[in-house]
Parts: C-alpha cells; sequence; structure tokens
C-alpha cells in the first residue's frame, strides 16, 4: 500500500475500527413507507447517489483529461496489456500498446463526453450510499432532515454495521470542499493505488455548504466474482440489493423529535417493542433558553 494521505487510510483501514465513532445517526420523517423500514424491517438503504438532489453531482468529480499526456496514456496502456496478457514479451506489450495508442479516441472529444456519460452511469448504477450524522444535538439536522423535529433519529454502531458481509466497503467522515475549489481527479488509473484513492475521493467529497451534516457515510460498490478467474467486477444493484438487513446489535437508539405527533410516537414505540425489544427509546428536549437538545429515556 503507497497511499501516504492519513485521510484516506482512516477509510481504508476498517480492520481496526479505531477512526470509527461510537454511533452515527440517520433522521427520518415517520409515515414514509420507505425509510420508515429502518425499524419496521430493519434495514438500511444504499441509496444510488444519481438520486441526491443537492445541486452538484455527488460522488462525480472532474477528470482532469487536459493533464493525461500521450507518454503517460501509453503507459497506461502497456500496464493494461501486461496485467491481460501475462506471457506477452516487453516487445509484444509495446507493439500492442502502439496499435491501440494509434486507434483509440481517448483524445477525442466527442467521445469523451459519451465516456463520461457512460462511466457516470456505471458509478450511480453501482454504487450504494448510506449517509448519516455523528451528531444526534444538531438543531440544523433536526430541522431539515427531521421534519422541524416531528420525526425522529436512528442510532446505530459502526464497528458492528461493518461485520454484515452486503456492508463491506468504505466507512468514513465526508470531506467538505470549499466551493470554488473541488478536488479533481485523472480519467486514468496507474496502479490500484491510485483506483483506491480516486474512488475514495469521489465518494466522501462533500461541498463545504453541507458542512453542518458532520455528515458520515458508508459506500459500497456491487460486486460479482468470475467463478473462472476469481476475479470481481461491478455490477448493476436492483432494489433488493441496495436493502441491507441488519442486527439489532447495529442499533444503539431511537431517538423521538421534540414535536413528534402522539400518534407517530405511539406506533414507533409499539413498534421498537416487537422488532427491538433491547434497545432504548429517548424523547428531545429542546430548551428555548439555551437552544440546545437534551433527551429523556421513555421505556
Amino acid at each position: 500500500m503507497l497511499i501516504k494521505n492519513k485521510y484516506i487510510l482512516s477509510i481504508i483501514d476498517n480492520s481496526t475500527k479505531s477512526h470509527m465513532p461510537k454511533a452515527i445517526y440517520k433522521y427520518r420523517i415517520w409515515g414514509d413507507e420507505n425509510t420508515d423500514r429502518i425499524i419496521k424491517n430493519k434495514e438500511i438503504y444504499l441509496a444510488s447517489p444519481g438520486i441526491f438532489k443537492d445541486g452538484y453531482n455527488e460522488c462525480i468529480l472532474k477528470e482532469r483529461y487536459d493533464l493525461v499526456t500521450t507518454a503517460l496514456l501509453m503507459e497506461k496502456i502497456k500496464q493494461d496489456t501486461r496485467n491481460e496478457f501475462k506471457w506477452m514479451t516487453e516487445k509484444d506489450v509495446e507493439t500492442r500498446a502502439m496499435k491501440r495508442i494509434n486507434d483509440c479516441k481517448f483524445f477525442d472529444t466527442d467521445n469523451r463526453k459519451q465516456v463520461e456519460q457512460w462511466s457516470n452511469k456505471i458509478q450511480n448504477d453501482n454504487l450504494g450510499i448510506f449517509c448519516s450524522s455523528i451528531s444526534k444535538t444538531s438543531i440544523e439536522m433536526w430541522e431539515k432532515f427531521g421534519n422541524l423535529s416531528t420525526g425522529y433519529c436512528v442510532g446505530l454502531i459502526p464497528s458492528e454495521l461493518i461485520k454484515n458481509p452486503k456492508l463491506s466497503g468504505q466507512f468514513g467522515k465526508v470531506k467538505y470542499y470549499p466551493e470554488s475549489k473541488p478536488p479533481e481527479i485523472l480519467p486514468i488509473n496507474l496502479n490500484k493505488d491510485d483506483a483506491l484513492y480516486n474512488a475514495i475521493l469521489q465518494n466522501f467529497s462533500v461541498p463545504q455548504r453541507f458542512k453542518y451534516e458532520n455528515e458520515y457515510r458508508i459506500a459500497k460498490y456491487n460486486f460479482s466474482r468470475n467463478e473462472y478467474s476469481g476475479e470481481f467486477f461491478r455490477i448493476k444493484y436492483d432494489l433488493n440489493s441496495r436493502r441491507v438487513e441488519i442486527s439489532e446489535k447495529c442499533y444503539k437508539e431511537i431517538i423521538l423529535g421534540s414535536e413528534i405527533y402522539c400518534q407517530d410516537k405511539k406506533d414507533i414505540v409499539k413498534l421498537c417493542a416487537i422488532n427491538l425489544p433491547n434497545i432504548p427509546i429517548y424523547e428531545s428536549i429542546f430548551d428555548e433558553k439555551t437552544k440546545k437538545i437534551s433527551f429523556k429515556k421513555i421505556n
């Protein structure tokens, strides 16, 4: 592993779990058939980044084609040829690479647009994102995602979630970037470390205007394995594979908004008694004077 960036390494090294918060929080509005599945079905949902409507392309960064020279592209083609045809001599690799670079349309602007559209579709189809917050006391989060505190939030334990094979992806805090200077990547990867670095940079970079969310996310590509070669390749998610069942051990607490409707409160408490009997339920209390949120256990 050649990567030295501490932030990137914190997302790669999930084995120690040392970088993980004790709990993460998913804010919800009760009464939605899909989002209520986190309690009703003990599921979390790995969303396609294509459904996020936040005014920017989620998990897609600008690719710097202008920084790719013919020599760099030639080296990339040679590496791919060596990996695919391990029996080839260097002379054969050179000959094949020369032919491919003469035939390729990498620097063709029209072709590049088609490739970018295809690449973005693959990213949206094959990537699943679970967004959460490390804060349960954020007034902005309760207002925006908890429907002015009439909703609820579910506390989950990352160190338990990662034990689920269907969630064995990248866990980590997002990195907020200045609006005027978004991160950029090369459109080609010369090695696996480059590919991993660029994937994490894409999946965990968010504009600074969303900093109040204190977001912690799970990013998971959907993979299948070739039974003959043993190699993994990405495949498209369907609805069922985006829904991931989790055990009760993954839950830390359920928190009800300070303005939650009485009937919603009764429904949630009743359902949790059946589906999550060992998980504490709290009601949030907003102090008008201090503008702070506290919690009272109700079960």
